[in-house]
């Protein structure tokens, strides 16, 4: 990446240094800064950009910068419109606070996927924030485990749906990803690391590989289930084999029952306040 796009890329914090988890935490700057709009309230008063001016606006402030105004520099720069951190740009959200991003992120998804079209400037302004946050895969499996935990739609609701495009569009996201010959397996390693928008179908590709692929490390990473014989009149699955529900709930087990209450104290937070 070039230096000037390095510019505009998030410092992300981790949960330890040798860690890929985000960690969900709110910074300092970023409390202060919830903190000073909580105080001002209703005092002063805050203008909503057309997503026009925002993107205006943004695309000076790459300039002022001597940054090149392309898309990951312009999201970069773009202000928040709304909640306890309106005003700050989209990098210094997800810089400062990763948990309070993702509950934003998966409430506006859910909205977008039950058939929501507007095209307000508070939904361009998040449309703008998932299509940011998409570009850097920490914040995309980040994005996954906040679904999963908050008991939204899981992954594997998309297992049936057709790609919809490219020389794949035929296959369903399951038999893509599950493919072996090698020109699949070269697509879907390509999948994972391009730049997708928000509420496209390369976008939800996307999604769907690198939470398959979150599926598959968690499950590596459960111990080995010690099997009872199973009760008089109730069957059990055979040898190793585990049903959909035991491979999820064990994903949720590893991932922690408290980073799950997290999520849920984060998103439910999230939603009121925007």
């Amino acid at each position: 990446m070039e230096k000037s796009a390095n510019m505009f890329v998030p410092f992300f914090v981790f949960e330890l240094p040798s860690s890929s988890d985000l960690t969900l935490r709110p910074t300092a700057a970023a409390m202060a800064v919830a903190q000073q709009h909580r105080q001002e309230g209703a005092v002063v008063a805050w203008r909503v950009l057309s997503a026009d001016d925002a993107r205006a606006e943004a695309r000076t402030r790459v300039l002022s910068k001597g940054g090149l105004p392309g898309q990951l520099q312009v999201l970069a720069e773009t202000g928040l419109q709304f909640g306890q951190y309106r005003g700050q740009t989209l990098q210094w959200l997800l810089g400062n606070d990763v948990g309070y991003a993702c509950g934003v992120i998966v409430s506006h998804e859910k909205e977008r996927e039950s058939g929501d079209a507007s095209q307000s400037p508070l939904m361009l302004n998040k449309d703008a924030l998932a299509s940011y946050a998409a570009m850097f895969p920490p914040m995309v499996t980040a994005v996954a485990r906040c679904r999963m935990c908050e008991g939204t739609r899981s992954m594997r609701g998309l297992d049936e749906k057709l790609v919809g495009f490219g020389q794949h569009g035929h296959k369903t996201h399951k038999a893509l990803y599950d493919a072996r010959d090698p020109e699949s397996r070269s697509y879907v390693q390509w999948i994972r690391g391009c730049r997708t928008g928000a509420g496209s179908r390369m976008h939800d590709l996307k999604r769907y590989v690198l939470a398959r692929d979150e599926e598959g490390k968690t499950a590596a990473a459960a111990p080995e289930p010690t099997r009872a014989s199973a009760a008089p009149g109730v069957s059990s699955s055979g040898p190793g084999e585990l049903s959909d529900a035991d491979l999820l709930s064990a994903a949720i087990e590893v991932n922690s029952p408290l980073k799950c209450r997290l999520y849920t104290l984060l998103f439910s937070s999230i939603v009121e306040d925007v």
